[in-house]
């Protein structure tokens, strides 16, 4: 995954309108180089049928047991 000054690698989850998670991706490497970066953009990603998506630092998914079973409930801001 390119994402410009990221340092470490995510786990990226995508939700649906209604905050059902639709699809994740664990530990999504960064690229480092300039041929990665060129191969990162062309990759696509997971998460056709999402609206949103969260970026998390790597490990988060597994630590939370988040799974596409899961439902995103924000508990205030």
């Amino acid at each position: 995954m390119w994402m410009l000054g990221m340092q470490f690698n995510l786990d990226v989850i995508w939700f649906d309108e209604n905050a059902n998670v639709v699809a994740i991706e664990k530990n999504v490497p960064l690229c480092q180089t300039t041929i990665e970066v060129v191969a990162c953009r062309e990759n696509g990603v997971s998460g056709d049928n999402a609206k949103y998506v969260l970026e998390v630092t790597a490990g988060f998914v597994d630590k939370f047991n988040i799974t596409e079973n899961s439902k995103l409930e924000i508990i205030s801001i």
